[in-house]
């Protein structure tokens, strides 16, 4: 199966392939002959049941600025491919920003050899109207974790980022408070406080527990 298509400036095809020597001959055909490697890659796709393929020329003159494609597709679990890159270049730069209806896992990002940057340690929640922003096909969550991850360096052995539902995780009030009453520490340069006041996180009202840290602080 082929679909074709050209939105802006990109030339977009998508390939269903389920017979690597059959999508080899295709490509080779329309667009540019593929190395061992590469045919061996997308063999290994298939064999773990990734049966589509995207193929986006844009041909440009000078510098431009490029409208962004949405990939919208149904799914189980939270999947980035990376490996399929290391196929047609042996060092790359990768920027990965998420958007997540929970905070993925620290390990399970460093698993394909990416590094957490922002959005991990500290919770960045984003609401509809600032999702709306960005895209109103992502503003069907109420709202939204960001996450940014990166990758520098050699594509020598690289692995595709696949998420669980298991390794995604939704902070509690009580993880938000925790989170607040962090930054306001770093923020006023009272981080030898925290021992005697992280106590009150489990104690009393919750509007006395924000009465209590504040006469405290102060």
């Amino acid at each position: 199966m082929v679909i074709q298509k050209k939105i802006g400036v990109h030339n977009i095809t998508v390939v269903k392939a389920s017979n690597v020597d059959e999508f080899k001959e295709w490509v080779e055909t329309n667009f540019i002959e593929i190395s061992q490697q590469y045919v061996s890659g997308i063999e290994d796709y298939i064999n773990r049941g990734y049966y589509y393929f995207v193929f986006d020329v844009v041909e440009l003159e000078g510098y431009q600025t490029v409208e962004p494609i949405i990939y919208t597709f149904e799914s189980d679990k939270l999947y980035y491919p990376i490996e399929i890159t290391s196929y047609s270049q042996d060092f790359s730069s990768i920027n990965l920003y998420i958007l997540c209806y929970g905070v993925i896992d620290k390990e399970t990002i460093y698993k394909p050899g990416l590094w957490p940057m922002a959005g991990f340690g500290e919770y960045v929640e984003v609401g509809r109207d600032e999702l709306k922003e960005i895209s109103d096909e992502i503003a069907i969550m109420d709202s939204a974790y960001f996450m940014y991850s990166k990758y520098e360096g050699n594509l020598s052995k690289p692995k595709d980022l696949v998420v669980e539902k298991d390794e995604v995780y939704t902070p509690s009030v009580f993880d938000k408070i925790g989170d607040w009453f962090g930054k306001l520490l770093d923020k006023l340069g009272l981080w030898y406080l925290l021992p005697s006041l992280s106590i009150l996180l489990f104690i009393g009202f919750l509007g006395t527990y924000f009465h209590i840290i504040l006469v405290d602080i102060i």
